[in-house]
């Protein structure tokens, strides 16, 4: 217990330290929330877009879908201060610099996790996921009581997890195709926006691979039936998300320790 409380601690102060490094230029701390908040009101402009034309999704009306966002959109934003570390993977294979981390005392999946904070997108991200699910309550009447809200915090929290382990899963690719860009891991990080909408929406295919390959669903949909009080708060669905970010955990330690046989170095 007394070592991983060391590690976490020291993973802790990494943190922020990158953190701290953003603040030192206010004007860019301010201008990068600000840019990170626009990019993030576009969804919310298409979500209204998309609401002016129709009442409802397969059932969901505005503030519903809106609260699938902010489902998304808050693990999204803890998982970019906490742990963007895996989106620097392919600049330090492609350069060698990658070498660096495999010398060090520390364990390299810890060193790459810790890597960077995107605070600026992270923290913009997080905001407008609470204050979604803020907006969402009020116009829905939801009520929460300590069994709901503790639900909520445990989804978010698996949600994190889910949201690190696929974003590592994507970015370790890397270690297959060793070139300074690839579309892969975008591509699968995109498959978010597919999770912000209701699943009813869309064919069985992609209902299953959004449950069950890239679990996106597992951290809103799913979630989101039960404390939108469209499914029963039971047994399955508190261990549902828990279990899936379990699996999607395993599954991105073994291709990143796959990859890791992989690895050679650039030379340089």
């Amino acid at each position: 217990m007394g070592a991983t409380r060391r590690w976490v601690s020291l993973y802790g102060r990494l943190i922020y330290l990158h953190m701290r490094s953003q603040f030192e230029f206010p004007w860019d701390f301010w201008i990068g929330i600000l840019g990170s908040c626009l990019k993030q009101a576009t969804g919310l402009i298409f979500l209204g877009a998309v609401f002016a034309h129709i009442p409802a999704i397969s059932g969901w009306n505005r503030w519903q879908v809106a609260f699938l966002f902010a489902m998304i959109l808050i693990p999204q934003g803890v998982a970019d201060i906490a742990a963007a570390g895996p989106w620097t993977l392919r600049t330090l294979v492609s350069q060698g610099t990658f070498d660096r981390i495999l010398l060090s005392p520390a364990p390299p999946l810890f060193m790459v996790l810790a890597k960077i904070s995107n605070f600026h997108q992270g923290a913009a991200t997080s905001l407008l996921g609470i204050v979604l699910i803020v907006a969402s309550s009020v116009h829905l009447h939801l009520v929460w009581n300590a069994a709901r809200m503790a639900y909520l915090a445990s989804t978010l929290l698996c949600g994190v997890l889910m949201v690190l382990a696929i974003n590592l899963a994507a970015n370790s690719y890397v270690f297959w195709e060793p070139t300074p860009t690839s579309a892969v891991p975008f591509f699968v990080n995109n498959l978010a926006e597919i999770a912000k909408f209701p699943m009813d929406a869309y064919g069985r295919v992609a209902q299953l691979a959004m449950t069950y390959v890239v679990p996106f669903a597992a951290v809103s949909y799913y979630p989101g039936r039960v404390l939108l009080q469209k499914s029963p708060l039971d047994v399955g669905a508190i261990v549902f998300t828990p279990l899936a970010a379990l699996g999607a955990g395993l599954a991105a330690y073994t291709i990143w320790s796959l990859g890791l046989r992989r690895y050679q170095s650039a030379g340089h």
